[in-house]
């Protein structure tokens, strides 16, 4: 297809995009000066973005073009058709239908490579006020129970999502994460960090992830590694997804309110997951881990072997559902052997009931509007868990510190009711509410907490 025909062609679409054409400009190309019988209709058109040459400055308007050539200058003629008239849409449309299928194949390439190139990231930002009943000299920290630093405290955390699809099989994804306990009193380590990184593949019959990543097995009510668990976890699962298993190994280290440092554990686990019904599901899955702070000081002594079933289902003629899950510790250590718990909970809906409703979002930010809320009830003696039952602290601590920096205890050797409630009043921002009314389950152990918080969180 030679060029001075095409340029024949759509010669009209010039004045789509530009009522003047100036032609005392210098030329975009140069083997097209100003005397050539379309240097006005070219230069504009490049102006424009419809043409391009071959990048290196020529136009070459005698070469014979390819289909596709001609295809790369229809489709970016129409990223311009709203500016065109009626007969100039028309035009566009009738070469857009003569170069579908080379559109169509442009089309693909282009979303290969951006799918390719493209590195994607997100933000998030929270708030929090946190309130408590205990009085300055009431204890209530988590290791040996410290007296609480403040009744009322304030914290903040950012955290900044990538991923980056490496190619049709593998992706890459990291976190960076920053937070601000009781705004830097205490020992807590509030520098910004790289806390999560690793790579996702669909390979050998399911998921592969290898690095550092989240790992809440069941629904995080006794076992929440949102730190530094660098592992290798593989996950499968039948098509339509109604059965699951995973399982995983790795090292830990010391959670961020640990106040000896650089000591590591090792951990092993896995899970079977199975959904009967879309409103429906029920779990299984054994965790060990050597622990890292009892006995005090040695790394080799099992601080964990629990045992946990959990499920979820919606409520016959309800949008309601209950949720709850149970666990064992089997570990030989002192204290922890043979000690049980269970949490239960009542949801507005089941959407959400994967996690325990005071770990999970239960909403979708980007509905404005939207609203959701937890009731709970956790049953958590001393060991469960592991020493101090340190393993759950992610998912039901509140953002309040004690004196030392430690976090104030909402997990060890407690009942506790619990309500969370979350709202969008815009988009991507979420209101969080809640009050956690806890009870020693040995008096003499600490004394009775009511804690309420709210938190503003933004997402985008």
């Amino acid at each position: 297809m030679n060029k001075r025909y095409v340029f024949i062609l759509v010669l009209v679409l010039v004045m789509t995009f530009s009522s003047t054409v100036i032609a005392a400009q210098p030329s975009i190309f140069a083997d097209v000066p100003p005397k050539h019988w379309a240097y006005d209709a070219i230069n504009q058109l490049a102006k424009d973005g419809i043409i391009d040459g071959y990048g290196d400055g020529y136009f070459r308007g005698d070469r014979t073009i390819t289909r596709y050539e001609m295809a790369v200058i229809v489709g970016n003629a129409m990223t311009k058709a709203n500016k065109a008239d009626a007969q100039q849409k028309a035009l566009i449309e009738k070469l857009a239908s003569e170069f579908n299928s080379e559109l169509a194949r442009l089309d693909a390439r282009v979303d290969k490579v951006e799918a390719k190139q493209k590195l994607n990231f997100s933000m998030n930002t929270r708030f929090q006020f946190t309130h408590t009943s205990l009085g300055p000299n009431d204890g209530g920290g988590l290791v040996g129970n410290a007296n609480i630093d403040q009744k009322s405290q304030f914290s903040e955390r950012v955290r900044i999502n990538f991923n980056q699809k490496i190619n049709e099989v593998w992706q890459w994804d990291a976190r960076i994460h920053q937070d601000n306990f009781n705004f830097h009193q205490g020992n807590y380590d509030d520098n910004a960090q790289i806390d999560l990184f690793y790579v996702t593949g669909n390979v050998l019959g399911g998921k592969i992830e290898l690095g550092r990543n989240i790992l809440y097995p069941g629904k995080g009510g006794f076992i929440n590694r949102d730190f530094k668990a660098d592992g290798l976890n593989y996950s499968v699962y039948n098509a339509d997804k109604s059965l699951w298993f995973r399982a995983g190994t790795g090292r830990s280290t010391n959670p961020p309110f640990d106040v000896t440092k650089n000591r590591t554990s090792s951990y092993n686990y896995a899970e079977f997951i199975f959904k009967p019904t879309k409103t429906s599901d029920i779990g299984a899955y054994y965790y060990q881990q050597d622990g890292w702070n009892f006995p005090l000081n040695n790394s080799g002594a099992e601080d964990l072997k629990v045992v946990s079933v959990n499920a979820a289902f919606q409520i016959p003629n309800s949008k309601l559902a209950i949720s709850g899950e149970w666990a064992r510790n089997e570990a030989d250590s002192p204290g922890v052997k043979g000690k049980s718990g269970y949490w239960i909970a009542l949801n507005s809906n089941y959407g959400f009931t994967y996690w325990n409703p005071a770990l999970v979002t239960m909403v979708d930010p980007t509905q404005t509007g939207a609203q959701a809320w937890g009731l709970s009830y956790r049953h958590m003696p001393s060991g469960v868990a592991g020493a101090h039952n340190y393993n759950a602290y992610a998912t039901w601590c509140p953002w309040a510190t004690d004196k030392q920096g430690n976090l104030m205890n909402a997990i060890d050797n407690v009942n506790a009711v619990r309500f969370d409630y979350q709202w969008v009043p815009w988009k991507n921002v979420v209101l969080m509410a809640g009050y956690d009314r806890i009870k020693p389950i040995n008096a003499a152990a600490a004394k009775t907490n009511s804690v309420f918080y709210c938190a503003l969180d933004f997402i985008y």
